[in-house]
């Protein structure tokens, strides 16, 4: 479920992503990719549950966010897919939208499944007390 030899710190990483954007200055859709690395930014939430016990309510919350995490970003790049190639003639910038868009969702569902994990559990926690 968590990587014990996540910390908080590595979340930093996550500056990378926006080396992406050196695909639109020029005009290359394979800077597009750097996108993903925003994912990294994930490892600061994933760090913080690193000291939860591993209980039925934790597997439970973790699997909560995995359904609502998915679901929007599947939502999301399937509307992305639909409305681009129906409303772009130019094939290179529908390539560059699509791309942008999947690379954005994978690293949306790497930071959104630990950051709303973390949030039910806290909010569980608080409620129970």
């Amino acid at each position: 479920m968590f990587n014990k030899r996540v910390k908080s710190w590595m979340g930093f990483l996550g500056v990378l992503g926006f080396l992406g954007v050196l695909g639109f200055i020029l005009n290359e859709p394979g800077f597009l990719v750097f996108f993903v690395f925003f994912g990294f930014f994930g490892f600061y939430w994933e760090g913080k549950m690193n000291h939860e016990k591993i209980d039925e309510r934790l597997k439970n919350n973790f699997s909560k966010a995995q359904r609502y995490g998915y679901r929007v970003v599947m939502g999301m790049i399937f509307l992305t897919v639909i409305l681009s190639a129906r409303f772009t003639g130019n094939y290179k910038m529908t390539l560059m939208v699509q791309t942008t868009v999947i690379c954005l969702g994978i690293a949306v569902t790497f930071i959104l499944v630990p950051m709303l994990t973390y949030y039910f559990d806290k909010a569980t926690f608080t409620n129970k007390k």
